[in-house]
């Protein structure tokens, strides 16, 4: 794990989960490594490398709270 700086955020994840456990079992035997990204008030980037095929990302905006 790395990291840059301090952050702190909330995220919704029921809406991107489901979608993203079909992707990523569909693909199990081909997925190299998930790499994680996030910072405050960004959204969470996900990133994987799929042999033979190239990248993935998938985003998921941060909850917005006033």
């Amino acid at each position: 794990m790395e990291v840059k700086e301090e952050s702190k955020a909330s995220f919704s994840t029921d809406p991107i989960i489901p979608h993203l456990k079909v992707v990523l079992r569909t693909l199990k035997d081909s997925i190299l490594p998930v790499r994680l990204e996030y910072s405050t008030r960004m959204p969470i980037r996900i990133e994987t490398y799929v042999m033979r095929y190239g990248r993935i990302h998938f985003y998921l905006a941060p909850r917005v709270q006033d």
